[in-house]
This record gives structure tokens, C-alpha cells and sequence, in this order.
């Protein structure tokens, strides 16, 4: 295991060299993880949803997931 959060214990992972799983979606801008939560408000729930909309306002990760993944299809490659 890579990386973990409290809703969830396995968010990455990595097996052997060439195989990488990330369970979030770094590749999602703000705008349509907001439009993915508001059509799933009734599967997620309220107060889930709107606790997820409010981070949205937070500084993304998504420059350093990226150079995660780059670094490791370069060593993997």
C-alpha cells in the first residue's frame, strides 16, 4: 500500500514494477467530479456529497500525482 485515507485504507498501490492502482481519480478537474457528486447525491448521500463539494474549494494534487506516475512508468519501462 502506497497511500490511504480514513474512508479509504487502500487509495494506492503498487504491485511488483509495472503495475500501479489508484483507487481516487486524479485525472478528474473540479468541475466534473462536482457534476459526478451532484448526479450521485441520492447513492452517496447529503451530508457525504456536500462535505465532498466543499473540498472541492482545496488545492488539488493533481502536478505531484502526476509525477508520481510518470516516475513510475519511467522505472517501470
Amino acid at each position: 500500500m502506497l497511500a490511504s485515507a480514513p474512508h479509504c485504507p487502500v487509495a494506492m498501490f503498487r504491485v511488483g514494477d509495472t503495475m500501479l492502482g489508484i483507487e481516487g481519480h486524479p485525472e478528474f478537474s473540479a468541475p466534473y467530479v462536482e457534476a459526478l457528486l451532484l448526479e450521485r447525491r441520492a447513492r452517496i448521500g447529503a451530508a457525504r456529497t456536500e462535505a465532498a463539494l466543499a473540498s472541492l474549494d482545496q488545492a488539488a494534487d493533481d502536478d505531484v500525482v502526476a509525477r508520481w506516475i510518470a516516475n513510475f512508468l519511467k522505472i517501470a519501462g
